[in-house]
């Protein structure tokens, strides 16, 4: 099925764009990768119909995703060559009142520790809505725990597969998405190390909004190996990890994870010790709760080489205004 579902992708891509060369755009491919999902799931070719009708509706995306920005300020940061032709590119807040984007395609996963204040929350915030606005829920899904309530209105958002507010419910939600994972790798192996999107899969985002909380879990070791699985080596196979502290990182971060997180930023630190852990400078222990924050990343890269320089810059925290999203949740459903 998987097959057949990956090869009528392309013949349907053809018989739609014949004599229409340099005009599969992300956005078309992301829809045809959707119905690749749908057939594999469903097993119903009918339902690729659906979508290619779904698309000559809205052949001009761009007007789609205009159409969803209610609120002039946000309007203002996003609505950008950058940010709209690149379909994972997120929002993480301004520098010196500029919108800052992160293309999590490209950089995989990302450490957002926050002693004081709300930057945390905000960042996260932003990142759920910049992404969810411009992505079919068929191609992008949201796994989320959210131990202090801050993402509850995410709850209603079709791209959320599974929210976790509780102890048990976060369980739940690990187990599931450790299930997806461990699917995904016999597929994976099964296809000859192919993409994620190549075989018609979504890309999923797993935020985690404390790390302390699978600490409070009492795994077992067996366990405490799939979540570090999870978090290390998920993106190999379409697992994007958002991942937040609330401090005490210095006993979280080490080689592996610097390798594998390479935008952290923090909008407060403790102490010198924990802002050297994270980004390899001092400093970030005098930021002010929630004004601006400190960035260690790589810009503009095409490889994951460890040579490659890296940037500090600093970053204002911005949160979605709510009416903006309520209207994107709105509009999805």
């Amino acid at each position: 099925m998987f097959t057949e579902a990956f090869l009528l992708r392309y013949h349907v891509s053809e018989e739609i764009y014949r004599g229409k060369p340099g005009r599969l755009t992300n956005v078309r491919n992301k829809l045809l990768q959707a119905a690749g999902r749908h057939i594999y799931k469903k097993g119903n070719v009918c339902m690729f119909e659906k979508l290619k009708s779904k698309f000559n509706k809205n052949e001009k995306y761009d007007k789609l995703i205009a159409s969803m920005l209610v609120n002039e300020e946000y309007k203002a940061l996003v609505d950008t060559e950058t940010y709209t032709t690149l379909n994972y590119t997120a929002l993480i807040g301004k520098e010196e009142d500029k919108p800052r984007f992160i293309n999590m395609y490209v950089e995989y996963n990302m450490m957002i520790e926050d002693h004081a204040g709300d930057g945390k929350t905000a960042c996260i915030d932003s990142i759920i809505a910049s992404l969810a606005l411009k992505n079919f829920k068929e191609n992008l899904q949201f796994y989320i725990i959210d131990t202090d309530g801050n993402y509850g209105i995410y709850k209603d958002l079709p791209h959320t597969v599974a929210y976790a507010h509780t102890k048990e419910e976060v369980r739940d939600l690990l187990d599931k998405i450790i299930y997806e994972l461990n699917l995904r790798y016999q597929q994976w192996q099964h296809f000859h190390n192919v993409k994620p999107e190549r075989l018609g899969l979504s890309h999923i985002f797993f935020v985690l909004d404390d790390l302390d909380v699978i600490r409070d879990l009492d795994l077992t070791d067996a366990e405490m190996e799939s979540v570090a699985k999870l978090l290390t080596v998920g993106h190999t196979f379409g697992i994007h990890c958002i991942l937040g502290t609330k401090g005490n990182i210095t006993d979280i971060v080490d080689d592996t994870m610097i390798k594998e997180y390479k935008i952290r930023i923090l909008f407060s630190a403790k102490d010198e010790e924990e802002s050297f852990a994270l980004i390899k400078e001092g400093g970030a222990q005098h930021l002010t709760e929630g004004d601006d924050a400190m960035v260690l990343r790589i810009p503009k890269r095409t490889t994951r080489d460890d040579d490659e320089p890296e940037e500090n810059f600093r970053l204002a925290p911005y949160k979605t205004p709510e009416d903006q999203t309520r209207h994107i949740i709105e509009n999805w459903k």
